[in-house]
């Protein structure tokens, strides 16, 4: 069981690698995001909170590379590090109305250091993200993430996150059409609410 785990995270890694050439292309987004380790309202607690920091790509259609890092603040009473990370593929998916969503798989990492020692495990994860513009080079990210670690299932993590895109729109693009300041649901016919007829 072992030998397999560490086959298909070797072929994982490497799938990683031959998208990143892709993702150069693509349109990557920095946010900082906060979250907790769990699904369940009734649980939540401080003790449970995450801080992390995201890289990825958001271009719709367009296969990229997602990379997130999150460390656990209630680890530093008890004189220790913990950290989580994750290198993934990530294919986003307009939705229209500025709404991207983000599923993703990959490799994870879990890893600790203390004044009794280090050691980290490997591991792999799924998820998914939804990417909400509200500007130009602005946007909130909400994303959930199912981890496997030594062959078990890891709490799952839900964040939340204040996303900002590396690269403007070029200065040269062409201008806006009229219509582009009516509200997303009056451009798209398909979302405008239709009343019956009496």
């Amino acid at each position: 069981m072992r030998l397999a785990n560490n086959r298909f995270h070797i072929a994982l890694f490497f799938g990683v690698l031959l998208v990143s050439g892709e993702a150069r292309a693509a349109q990557l987004a920095t946010s900082f995001e906060v979250g907790l380790a769990t699904v369940n309202p009734a649980r939540a607690s401080l003790d449970l909170l995450l801080v992390g920091f995201r890289v990825g790509s958001i271009k719709p259609f367009v296969p990229g590379v997602d990379w997130s890092i999150a460390v656990a603040p209630a680890a530093f009473r008890e004189g220790f590090l913990l950290a989580k990370s994750a290198l993934d593929l990530t294919y986003p998916i307009s939705l229209g109305c500025g709404a991207i969503l983000t599923p993703r798989t990959g490799l994870s990492a879990l890893a600790g250091v203390g004044s009794g020692g280090a050691g980290a495990v490997a591991g792999y994860n799924v998820g998914v993200g939804l990417v909400a513009r509200a500007g130009p080079r602005w946007a909130v990210r909400l994303d959930i993430t199912q981890d496997w670690f030594l062959g078990e299932r890891f709490t799952p993590i839900v964040t939340i996150g204040f996303l900002w895109l590396r690269s403007a729109p070029p200065a040269t693009s062409p201008p806006a059409p009229p219509h582009a300041s009516a509200p997303c649901w009056a451009r798209h016919p398909s979302l405008v609410p239709h009343r019956p007829v009496s």
